[in-house]
């Protein structure tokens, strides 16, 4: 029965097949009852291909660009979900560029019409490390010179990594906490930027900013004027240690400075001139050494001489009643009175253990001056008869602080005067100290141990020149062929004086050597050796180097890290100082991560 019913359905097919078809073939089957001819059947099947998301990682930096493509070459509909499910993007292309600036996690799906699936890959965003807040090293650098800039990891898992802002500044990038920036064509700022060891994830820029270093004007007055014997504070703008200072006056004997003069702010102590005319001027000379360069520039001081101080006593004047002057006339109340003498008397000492007594007393115009008698209690007296007015009385040299009354009478008069005078004994100089050698261009002081009641010091310096107070500072600015020779002159109110004198050697050298860098040039953390050479006498024997503050004899100094480095050179004799300056830059070291 099944085998009819399939027979019957299968002639019946071709039947109908050859009822739809133009004259089809029928190869397998024969169905002449149903007269119809040989037949052929076809069909479509549509296959659609599977679509999948390739990237080059799963982990990417905020700011970052993540490229995406996929397993075919046709365009397709890229779209992008955040975390909570939201589109933030659609569009369709071959490959899908999008750079994350907000960190999350990201979804991005592929679609198309040919595609059987939706593909989809996960993508994760990561916060970028945080910026440096602060950097060390300078914020000026001269061209063709080299800084040391350093700077500290807020974390132990990043590091650091320096970028130059213009061409001419290698390095370009450089890693870890310490950078030596060499400026070979321009001065610009250093980014520094954290940097996340695994992921290589980069913080925004930090600016360490660096400007071109500019020389500062002076600011001084063309003219500065001061009086002889007088300190003048002589200040420029301070900008060590890019800048060298060295300070010198001419002429030499007019002024000296007080203190080094190796420093911007200086004290200048004007000096009493002889054979000088007022007002004199002293050119100071200023150099400044920077950015291998030097610049001298001169300034100038006008000193006034005064003349040389003398001891002036008031006059002292008595008189029996207040009097007072109108219409010409002398009152006493509102009566006019006649006046004949006012008297009054001057003591000084002459040094000699005399009180010299000095009549000045005042007399009405044809009053007859009376004999006048002076005595000092215990001691002695003298008379004056006119027109004697000066005398003295024999007191003797004090041996200590003593005080005398002279008293004044007038025969045939009531007037009379007393007046004291305090005497000490004479000054004397127990020591002067000093530096027997001296530098040239260089300030020395001198101090006095002295007693006595001393109220001038007078120095001599042998050079033309002379100052007055204790503990001054003098300079020689040329090198003399003999010892010159110091002498003090103490005074006291009564023009008591002792002298000591005292021997000086004056030498010195200036810095007419160069630098040379020993070696190949070599990484930040290694030795290298600058050496400097003194091709001129007399020999040196000891280098004192800054920033690292060494001392050598050979003129060589060996240095681990970039900077500024100042030689000080001290002679056998003298103990001299001059300067001089080298800048010395390494190579960065690579950092393994």
């Amino acid at each position: 029965m099944k085998r009819k019913l399939y027979f019957l359905l299968v002639l019946f097919a071709c039947c109908l097949l050859s009822i739809t078809q133009a004259k089809p073939e029928c190869n397998e089957y024969r169905c002449s009852f149903l007269d119809c001819e040989p037949f052929s059947i076809q069909t479509t099947i549509l296959v659609r291909d599977t679509l999948s998301i390739f990237s080059n990682s799963e982990k990417i930096c905020k700011g970052s660009t993540g490229f995406f493509y996929t397993n075919t070459s046709g365009k397709v509909r890229w779209e992008i979900y955040d975390s909570n499910n939201s589109l933030i993007y659609s569009g369709k292309s071959d490959t899908l560029s999008y750079t994350f600036d907000i960190s999350d996690s990201y979804k991005i799906t592929a679609s198309g019409a040919r595609y059987s699936t939706t593909a989809e890959y996960r993508i994760t965003v990561l916060e970028n490390p945080p910026a440096l807040t602060t950097t060390q090293g300078p914020n000026v650098a001269c061209l063709f010179g080299s800084i040391l800039l350093s700077g500290t990891p807020t974390h132990p898992n990043y590091y650091l990594e320096w970028e130059t802002q213009c061409t001419f500044a290698p390095p370009s990038s450089v890693s870890g906490d310490e950078v030596t920036i060499t400026y070979s064509g321009e001065v610009c700022d250093v980014a520094v930027y954290q940097v996340d060891n695994e992921y290589g994830c980069r913080s925004q820029a930090y600016i360490h900013e660096v400007e071109p270093f500019v020389l500062a004007p002076h600011g001084l007055p063309a003219v500065t004027h001061t009086c002889a014997g007088s300190t003048v504070n002589i200040e420029i703008p301070n900008q060590v240690p890019n800048v060298l200072y060295e300070w010198e006056l001419f002429p030499p004997n007019a002024a000296s400075i007080q203190g080094d003069h190796l420093q911007p702010d200086i004290d200048v102590l004007t000096n009493h001139l002889y054979n000088f005319v007022s007002p004199t001027i002293v050119s100071m000379q200023l150099t400044r050494k920077f950015c291998a360069q030097k610049v001298i520039e001169i300034v100038r001081l006008s000193i006034e001489d005064e003349e040389t101080p003398t001891l002036e006593f008031p006059d002292t004047v008595c008189a029996n009643e207040i009097v007072t002057e109108f219409d010409e006339q002398p009152h006493i109340g509102s009566e006019r009175v006649a006046i004949e003498c006012v008297p009054a008397i001057k003591l000084t000492y002459n040094c000699n253990g005399y009180v010299v007594i000095t009549d000045i007393s005042k007399y009405k115009n044809g009053y007859s001056i009376p004999e006048r008698s002076y005595t000092i209690p215990g001691v002695g007296s003298v008379s004056m008869l006119y027109p004697t007015m000066v005398d003295s009385i024999n007191v003797g040299i004090p041996t200590d602080t003593i005080t005398y009354v002279v008293n004044m009478s007038m025969n045939n008069s009531e007037c009379t005067y007393s007046q004291s005078i305090t005497l000490t004994p004479h000054p004397t100089i127990i020591d002067i100290e000093y530096s027997p050698k001296m530098c040239i261009n260089t300030p020395f002081q001198f101090t006095a141990s002295t007693t006595g009641d001393i109220c001038n010091y007078k120095w001599d310096f042998g050079d033309n020149s002379y100052n007055y107070g204790n503990n001054i500072y003098h300079t020689y600015h040329i090198d003399l062929n003999e010892s010159p020779q110091v002498q003090l002159t103490v005074t006291d109110r009564w023009g008591c004086s002792a002298t000591d004198t005292v021997y000086v050697e004056v030498g010195g050298t200036e810095l007419n050597g160069y630098f040379g860098k020993l070696g190949n040039d070599v990484y930040m953390g290694e030795a290298r050796v600058i050496q400097y050479q003194q091709p001129a006498m007399p020999i040196l024997s000891h280098y004192y180097w800054r920033p690292n503050e060494t001392v050598t004899t050979n003129g060589q100094c060996i240095v681990y890290k970039t900077g500024n480095y100042i030689v000080l050179v001290v002679t056998d004799n003298y103990g001299c100082k001059v300067e001089d300056m080298i800048n010395v830059g390494f190579l960065n070291t690579p950092t393994a991560r």
